[in-house]
């Protein structure tokens, strides 16, 4: 159903220039309250963030999910980390930018068994008392693919977890163009 929410069930979500900064705070606002987001996580951008041409309720879903994950999967007075920056895009001899994404907590951590199922539907890790579907990180992968981006998982175990969001900010846009 959020999907359907995101791309108004046309498949593909609808584009939008998307401030980083303002979804992150509504993903704050919004995290559920027994997380305590507004004062476990710290936000870093390394750079100045050009608006993203993206659907905003699309990338709301794939920050919520993650942070929401990372505070889920973490000691209860741990921080959690959300760093943002844009870099060049080098995939395929491309001239854009990427805005980079990454979400990094104080977790166990995930095994690397483990790690190849993470995307997978209905997949759940480790603990089972903490809730959830197993849909989350399925929705995020379909999401970031369907903004034309990447996401991917490092950890260890005892050693946290760091999810990292890769999106196009598309090469050669005036701030006023969207692209479809």
């Amino acid at each position: 159903l959020e999907l359907l929410r995101v791309d108004g069930a046309s498949g593909t979500p609808g584009v939008e220039r998307v401030q980083v900064e303002g979804v992150i705070a509504d993903v704050l606002e919004h995290a559920a309250a027994g997380l305590n987001a507004r004062a476990r996580v710290r936000v870093n951008f390394v750079d100045s963030l050009p608006p993203v041409p993206v659907s905003f309720n699309a990338l709301k879903l794939i920050l919520l999910n993650v942070i929401e994950n990372a505070l889920k999967y973490s000691p209860e007075d741990s921080i959690v980390r959300v760093e943002a920056e844009v870099s060049r895009d080098l995939r395929g001899g491309s001239d854009g930018e990427l805005l980079k994404l990454r979400v990094s907590d104080v977790g166990d951590g995930i095994s690397a068994d483990d790690l190849k199922r993470v995307f997978r539907p209905f997949v759940r890790l480790a603990d089972d008392t903490i809730e959830g579907s197993g849909l989350g990180l399925t929705l995020v992968r379909t999401l970031v693919d369907m903004c034309d981006g990447d996401v991917s998982v490092r950890s260890e175990p005892r050693q946290g977890t760091t999810v990292f969001v890769t999106l196009p900010l598309r090469a050669g846009e005036s701030a006023g163009d969207v692209v479809p």
